[in-house]
């Protein structure tokens, strides 16, 4: 059983004209009866109080209960037990119960769960990360035009908040937003690349939110795909992806994200009209934790995001492809909450690169 302090850390009680009573009772019953409950002395509960506890040669005594809610009733030295002449009466006093550990509980797995709130918390933190968007796919077009690279996905944004325990409900649902999915590889000739979806919104109940990140764009016959806008639905915005290239404007690099917001997914390469390929850019980093490196034309593959570690909450964005006959998909995110790369643009007769995933959500309740 655990005890705790009632209410004051010495407990002086005072009569009707304002003065300390040496030798005053203090009768304590249960709620809304005259039934006698025990109380003690320290926290430890080595020395029980007698009932009515006599005030010392200060006025003083010391008081510590079990949970419970109690009825107190102070009267004068020579009053009966139970007391007929009371000085005053306080009833439907509650004691909480001391939390003397905490409990976290790590939601990742996209969807609606239950969450349950732990016996005697005092209060509960929320941190929530939605979802990053995926990237779009990059153009297949014909030699001797603009075929632009996908777009990188935005990051989710991210929230924290704490409550009172006894502000929520005995139960909460709980939403994990999911990934992004990357846009497919166009595989029609002459065709732009397609937008790639975006991240789902995390939750907490009605409580808070954090909304995912939007998509990257398809790239076209003019121009690379844009990046998925920054979120704004959250206490820390996500960030936003990077900008396809076009052959001729570079593919810009995925925002890198402070450090508990992941980073954005970086842009594909595209093909210029005369037919110059560029590499892929990076994901954006979340604060340390790097982003995924772009893909090179004819050499390497774009990287997924760095993962998170146990420092961080979320992960960098997957780097954007580079643009030819090789080495076109965008990768995906690092886990939690980063964009996908974008794919990279292609030529007629090879399909164009996949947009990359973004990270799914996370939602973290730690009760204290």
């Amino acid at each position: 059983m655990v005890l705790v302090q009632a209410s004051v850390l010495k407990h002086q009680p005072l009569d009707n004209n304002g003065l300390i009573l040496v030798g005053g009772k203090l009768f304590i019953y249960l709620a809304g009866t005259t039934t006698k409950t025990t109380t003690w002395q320290d926290a430890l509960g080595s020395a029980t109080n007698t009932n009515p506890i006599i005030m010392d040669a200060s006025g003083r005594c010391n008081i510590f209960v079990a949970a419970g809610t109690y009825k107190y009733v102070f009267a004068p030295i020579n009053d009966t037990d139970p007391p007929t002449s009371p000085i005053w009466t306080v009833d439907n006093v509650v004691a909480y119960a001391g939390f003397t550990s905490t409990t976290l509980n790590a939601y990742v797995n996209p969807g609606a769960s239950t969450w349950t709130k732990p016996a005697g918390g005092n209060a509960i933190t929320v941190t929530i990360m939605g979802g990053g968007g995926g990237g779009g796919s990059g153009r297949r077009g014909a030699a001797g035009g603009i075929r632009g690279g996908g777009g990188g996905g935005a990051s989710g944004a991210y929230t924290t908040q704490t409550f009172p325990a006894s502000l929520l409900g005995a139960t909460e649902t709980v939403t994990v937003g999911a990934a992004g999915t990357g846009a497919a590889g166009i595989t029609v000739n002459d065709t732009s690349g397609s937008t790639g979806t975006a991240g789902g919104q995390s939750s907490f109940g009605t409580w808070a939110t954090a909304a995912g990140g939007p998509a990257g764009g398809g790239g076209t016959g003019g121009v690379g795909g844009s990046g998925g806008a920054a979120p704004t639905g959250g206490l820390i915005a996500g960030v936003a992806g990077g900008t396809g290239g076009d052959g001729t404007n570079v593919a810009n690099l995925g925002v890198a994200g402070p450090y508990i917001v992941g980073g954005g997914g970086g842009g594909a390469g595209g093909i210029s009209a005369a037919n110059a390929s560029q590499n892929g850019a990076a994901g954006g980093a979340s604060g340390s934790i790097a982003g995924g490196v772009g893909g090179v034309v004819g050499a390497t593959n774009a990287t997924v995001g760095t993962p998170t570690t146990s420092g961080n909450v979320s992960g960098g964005g997957g780097g954007g492809g580079g643009a030819a006959t090789d080495h076109l998909n965008g990768a995906n995110a690092g886990i939690f909450g980063g964009g996908g790369g974008g794919g990279g643009a292609s030529v007629n007769g090879t399909t164009s690169g996949n947009g990359g995933s973004g990270a799914q959500g996370i939602v973290l309740v730690l009760t204290v």
